[in-house]
């Protein structure tokens, strides 16, 4: 294992979640436990909050949960300075120690700093528990962002309410990147139009990791985007061609019942079992080669959802 360069141990390592760093120094030798405990020693992650209030723009950042400037995160080693997620808020409430700067220093040097140091396991999460964000303020985000999807942004999770065409725009930029490993959470703020029911099915083709799911929104549309026979079809004819390697969960909002579950058209590959009497919300595909797909049904009210994942060593 020491035939390898130290640079490229510590390039491996830099695509690792930190928490894993402790047990690999422990169970590794040589360069590798060196590299392991490098990380360990001096990674910092770091989470950015953004935001506009009365025309005021601002962002919080926080390494390990004690506030810091974008100023004193500069001189640091940027190999061990990580972003984990960005939040788009729309007020400084929902920042505990917020910092004023222009626009042009958010857009220009604060967020491109940030997007630069996401790790392989960041996100982008539009973030509305302390209110709306305004449509003309979300529109710069996602253009500004949008910019990075390809250069900067890796495999990451995106978490997006509808805030019109511009949404569905980054979106498809989204989808059509290159990236083959990023999840998507949309939620019931998006209209189901044929549009955007392309998108998913379109982020629903085979990938190498596969994680999608609809949530629930505040202002949610009147045809609210959900789970419905169309998508869960394409669900099962994707699984159905996947390696076993393969990571894969979908799931999101469902408003029909199981008879309409049990009558999604199966590919050749798959089977069904019928639901037993103790397990009538659960549903099992199996495909020829012996993997099996769940799919379970649960309720948070007033709303029903399906959660449907490989196998139990992927649900989370």
């Amino acid at each position: 294992m020491d035939s390898v360069p130290f640079s490229f141990c510590m390039d491996v390592m830099g695509n690792i979640q930190t928490y894993q760093y402790k047990e690999l120094s422990n169970v590794l030798s040589g360069r590798w436990k060196a590299a392991a405990g490098r990380y360990d020693d001096n990674v910092h992650d770091v989470r950015l909050s953004i935001y506009c209030e009365d025309g005021e723009w601002g962002y919080a950042t926080y390494m390990c949960g004690q506030e810091i400037s974008y100023e004193d995160l500069l001189p640091l080693d940027r190999r061990y300075v990580r972003c984990d997620n960005i939040y788009v808020s729309s007020e400084p409430d929902s920042c505990d120690f917020p910092f004023k700067c222009s626009k042009e220093k958010l857009f220009n040097q604060v967020i491109p700093f940030f997007i630069q140091r996401s790790s392989p396991y960041s996100g982008i999460v539009f973030h509305e528990f302390f209110g709306d964000i305004p449509m003309e303020h979300a529109h710069v985000y996602l253009n500004s962002l949008r910019s990075y999807i390809d250069r900067g942004l890796r495999k990451t999770h995106l978490d997006l309410q509808y805030y019109g065409q511009e949404s569905e725009d980054f979106v498809a930029a989204w989808v059509d990147s290159d990236r083959s490993d990023r999840d998507l959470c949309l939620d019931s703020s998006w209209p189901h139009t044929q549009a955007v029911e392309d998108l998913v099915l379109k982020y629903l083709r085979p990938r190498n990791r596969t994680d999608f799911f609809i949530n629930t929104s505040r202002r949610e549309s009147e045809e609210c985007l959900k789970m419905n026979t169309t998508l869960l079809k394409a669900t099962l004819d994707t699984w159905s061609k996947l390696n076993k390697k393969c990571f894969f969960r979908v799931g999101g909002r469902w408003t029909e019942d199981m008879e309409t579950l049990l009558s999604v058209p199966l590919p050749p590959n798959v089977t069904r079992a019928e639901p037993k009497a103790d397990e009538e919300n659960v549903i099992f595909w199996t495909r020829e080669d012996g993997s099996t797909l769940n799919c379970w049904i649960s309720w948070e009210e007033p709303h029903r959802y399906i959660n449907i994942c490989w196998s139990d060593e992927q649900i989370l």
